[in-house]
């Protein structure tokens, strides 16, 4: 059985003042279970608006999003999403937050078990002292966490990540991306994330997957990372094969915005020497 199919989706909006924006052009993609894809591109080039397609939260204008062979047609526990802006209820606690989503999802299992649930989960995500305070007690990294604690407690077979760390410092943004890394791994999550980091992309996924500029936005380029899991981060980092990989998303999005004759010669003198076994670039 197919994972996630997205098949010729197109996409456009009508603005009052601009008319008809095309936004997406025959788009397809499919992603496979347990497989850690991020799209990356400029701004307005659609990525979130394929992930709210997939979530649900948007539907395409032709085309069609299928999830196990079913054409999605509205948000799912199935498909968890969790947003760059956190998103919690300041008058709950913590764990009163992630009840919400347990007791929306599981309403037929006992009041106990649906604590259990979330108390699991919280557990996971490195909140166990922080259960019974509120939002503005603790830290952006904490908020994070309990959102991504929220997402998992609904028990998807989807994570859907829209820059979920963009906000944080580089510290804390390093720590989640670790611990996702881990869970992923840990839980056989699949994971369809949207970032704007190219770092970001390459040190966490399976596939990057790099749009070309809006309006009529398609896929320009997938690049398949070949780092084995777990990763470790820094020898990620340090690697001759991340910084070729890194080149080429860079040169890849420098030439949508400049040129492709301007892109070489950005990276003319910072390319690695050839990796072996990595073919070179196009």
């Amino acid at each position: 059985m197919k994972f996630l199919e997205i098949m010729q989706v197109s996409k456009h909006f009508s603005h009052p003042t601009k008319g008809r924006i095309e936004v997406l052009d025959k788009v397809s993609l499919e992603m496979r279970r347990n497989e850690f894809i991020t799209i990356i591109g400029h701004s307005g080039c659609g990525k979130s608006t394929l992930l709210n397609m997939v979530a649900g939260l948007d539907a395409p204008s032709s085309g069609a999003v299928c999830f196990k062979e079913r054409e999605i047609a509205r948000p799912g526990p199935e498909r968890a999403v969790v947003f760059q802006n956190h998103s919690l209820l300041p008058w709950r606690t913590v764990l009163a937050n992630v009840m919400l989503a347990v007791d929306a999802v599981f309403p037929a299992i006992p009041k106990g078990e649906r604590l259990a649930k979330a108390e699991h989960w919280l557990g996971v995500v490195g909140l166990k002292e922080q259960l019974h305070k509120y939002p503005h007690e603790i830290s952006g990294g904490q908020k994070q966490r309990t959102g991504l604690a929220r997402a998992l407690a609904m028990g998807p077979e989807l994570m859907l990540f829209d820059e979920p760390f963009g906000a944080l410092d580089e510290l804390t943004r390093s720590q989640l991306q670790d611990e996702s890394l881990r869970l992923h791994g840990d839980e056989h999550l699949s994971v369809f994330m949207v970032t704007h980091s190219v770092d970001e992309a390459i040190y966490m996924s399976d596939r990057v997957v790099m749009m070309n500029n809006g309006p009529n936005a398609t896929i320009g380029r997938i690049v398949d990372i070949d780092f084995p899991r777990p990763r470790e981060r820094l020898k990620v980092f340090e690697s001759e094969l991340f910084a070729h990989y890194r080149n080429e998303c860079i040169r890849f999005l420098f030439s949508r915005r400049h040129g492709a004759q301007a892109a070489a010669g950005l990276l003319s003198e910072a390319t690695v020497e050839p990796v072996p076994g990595v073919p070179a670039p196009a």
